[in-house]
């Protein structure tokens, strides 16, 4: 949490330090972006750490075909969470918006960020469940890679991509992070998690 707030704080200081004259609108645009991506990933953390204990279970038990039955099937109801919200970004944004402003020029900053912030968002259906999977079934050091791994994209993307183009750059750290991180740990977790099942039964 402390680092999800440093990378906040992170987004505003490269808004005001390459925003210029509009850095105050994109600020306040930001803060609106972040409100309804809290209603993504609020409800997405609480699927995957609600079914934590249910991997931890079967991880217990050594039962494999469970465990990678239960992932199919958290991945798949977060894919369908993560495609409501990925079309209502898309689609019905702006409504959104006009929650916190009347301004026009506000509403469409603010409808642009959420669109753009979320273009990747589908890929949190692999990043969430893997992270808080392997945490739930004690892999700790292997849950902290795959967090560690987007959090660090995101803030190389945050500082490099307006310092290299513009300020409004920087969205694109978040999908280029949700994608790029999703793909990896997906990557990671198929070729990683036979190998740990068959040290699991071992130790057993």
């Amino acid at each position: 949490i402390a680092l999800d707030n440093v990378l906040l704080i992170s987004i505003n200081v490269m808004l005001r330090q390459y925003g210029g004259a509009d850095s105050d609108m994109l600020i306040a645009c930001a803060a609106i972006m972040q409100s309804f991506m809290l209603i993504i990933t609020m409800p997405l953390g609480g699927i995957t750490a609600g079914t934590q204990s249910i991997l931890g279970y079967n991880y217990g038990a050594c039962d494999e075909k469970r465990v990678m039955k239960a992932f199919r099937c958290i991945v798949l109801l977060c894919l369908v969470f993560c495609g409501i919200m990925f079309l209502l970004a898309q689609t019905v944004s702006g409504a959104f918006v006009k929650i916190f402003t009347k301004d026009p020029a506000y509403i469409d900053m603010a409808a642009y960020m959420i669109r753009t912030y979320s273009l990747g968002v589908l890929g949190l259906t692999i990043q969430y469940p893997f992270v808080d999977g392997m945490t739930g079934m004690g892999l700790v050091r292997w849950g902290l890679t795959f967090s560690l791994l987007r959090k660090g994209i995101f803030f190389a993307g945050v500082y490099l991509l307006p310092a290299l183009f513009s300020a409004t750059t920087l969205l694109y750290a978040e999908p280029i992070s949700d994608i790029l991180s999703a793909t990896v740990s997906g990557a990671a977790f198929i070729l990683l998690f036979p190998r740990l099942m068959r040290r699991r039964e071992a130790e057993n």
